[in-house]
């Protein structure tokens, strides 16, 4: 009995601990079910409140591509406008720039062109003094020319008459030394035959007719050169 008793208060006693940890289990999991579905509902809220916040944040993006939209065709007007307005004033800048390059392109020319003037003219009358220094040197090399060519005619001349009076002196002592020769002949032809007769030989007689030669020709000389 006294065994009974220990098994049965040991019965109890395991089942009193079994139920408490039961309780405790059951306390546990319900706290932790709490938990959960406490968790549950934060995250359900998280998830509301973030569908919220996306749902605005879309709107936001929505509504800010419109204003962004909106702003760039404004922007693209206002860029329009502000880029013919710049085309205007740089075609009106430009008009007025090439009308003053061409006005400088002109001033220019004109300074050029007087310049070029100036100098042509320059140029030209220095031509021009060449050209009459050229002429005046071809007048006097002309001049020259025709006085050495009238001197040169003169000097031909000139040895002309000298070689025509050389020929006709030639010619006249030619002729003089074939009479002298024709008189010799005769002479010597008569002095052979004086010798002949006087019994003497022909080569020793002449002598003294070579030196009476000799004497004429000298004569016409001086003769001559007397007359040149």
């Amino acid at each position: 009995k006294l065994e009974l008793a220990q098994c049965e208060e040991q019965r109890d006693c395991l089942l009193a601990r079994d139920l408490q940890r039961n309780n405790e289990e059951k306390h546990k999991f319900a706290q932790q079910e709490a938990e959960f579905r406490k968790r549950q509902e934060d995250m359900q809220q998280w998830l509301e409140h973030r569908q919220e916040q996306q749902d605005e944040f879309h709107h936001k993006v929505v509504e800010t591509r419109m204003q962004l939209e909106r702003e760039h065709d404004r922007l693209q007007v206002e860029f329009t406008q502000k880029e013919d307005m710049l085309r205007m004033r740089l075609k009106e800048e430009a008009e007025v720039e090439r009308e003053r390059q061409r006005l400088k392109a002109d001033l220019e020319f004109q300074h050029w062109r007087r310049d070029a003037e100036a100098s042509y003219q320059s140029r030209l009358e220095q031509l021009n003094y060449r050209e009459e220094e050229l002429r005046r040197s071809m007048a006097d090399a002309r001049l020259q020319i025709e006085k050495e060519k009238l001197a040169l005619h003169q000097r031909l001349q000139y040895e002309d008459n000298r070689m025509q009076k050389e020929r006709e002196v030639r010619e006249r002592e030619i002729v003089a030394l074939r009479k002298e020769a024709e008189m010799a002949q005769k002479l010597r032809a008569r002095l052979q035959s004086m010798a002949q007769g006087h019994g003497l030989h022909v080569d020793n007689v002449g002598f003294g007719t070579n030196d009476e030669l000799r004497r004429v020709r000298r004569q016409q000389k001086e003769v001559l050169a007397h007359q040149g």
